[in-house]
């Protein structure tokens, strides 16, 4: 569910403080698509092994009583963590790439 905030972020950034300074000519425009493709794709496959991660967690709960919970919910903070990741390295590329 994060992951549709970080998007949401990545999104309200590209379109207040990029969009506005891109120049009408060149491949600016080509690498804040590819910058946004790229932060898509890592939210998309975080949050689809989240759900996954966490539904077997949730399928484990009744059968260990209850002993898996912490170390389910570890496993679904490391998948979050890629979508904190994704959101930190478009917004590093963007940086990086001047168009900040």
């Amino acid at each position: 569910m994060t992951q549709t905030f970080y998007g949401l972020i990545i999104f309200i950034l590209i379109l207040t403080t990029v969009v506005p300074g891109l120049p009408a000519e060149g491949g600016s425009g080509f690498a804040v698509l590819g910058c946004g493709i790229v932060a898509a794709l890592a939210e998309f496959f975080s949050a689809a092994y989240q759900g996954s991660v966490c539904a077997s967690g949730i399928s484990l709960l009744p059968k260990t009583k209850g002993q898996i919970l912490t170390n389910a919910m570890l496993l679904a903070v490391f998948v979050e963590l890629l979508g904190v990741l994704g959101l930190v390295f478009t917004i590093m590329a963007i940086n990086m790439l001047g168009l900040m």
